[in-house]
This record gives structure tokens, C-alpha cells and sequence, in this order.
């Protein structure tokens, strides 16, 4: 039900909110060498109502805004 679309479900994943500070916990000293953000396992055709691609997007948007 967070992310519909992806061909991979994982019951007991991570939800946005611990996925976004781990990624910026992850980035701290790094933040100047960031070169890439690469999204997988996302599939169009299995989302729900754009469920899981506003979901990578408000992602993106959090990481992006941290490296600022």
C-alpha cells in the first residue's frame, strides 16, 4: 500500500519518512560528493493512483534539499 509500484513488495520495508533520514544521515560529510541518485523496482504499470511515483518524488526532493 506505500509503494504499489514495484515488482518487489516487501512486507516490513522501510515507510518514506525512515527511508528519507537514513538517506540524509547517510550523506552527512558527503554531501559534496554526491553524483547520482538511481531509482529502481519502480513499474508504471503496477502503480496505484501515482501512489508510488509521488512517492519517489517527494524522496527525491528530500535528498536533493539536504545537499543544498
Amino acid at each position: 500500500e506505500v509503494a504499489p509500484g514495484t515488482g518487489t513488495l516487501e512486507k516490513g520495508g522501510l515507510f518514506k519518512e525512515e527511508f528519507i533520514l537514513a538517506a540524509q544521515n547517510s550523506l552527512k560529510g558527503y554531501r559534496d560528493k554526491l553524483l547520482a541518485l538511481e531509482i529502481a523496482e519502480y513499474n508504471p504499470h503496477l502503480d496505484k493512483n501515482n501512489i508510488t511515483v509521488k512517492l519517489i518524488s517527494d524522496i527525491t526532493a528530500a535528498i536533493l534539499k539536504s545537499i543544498e
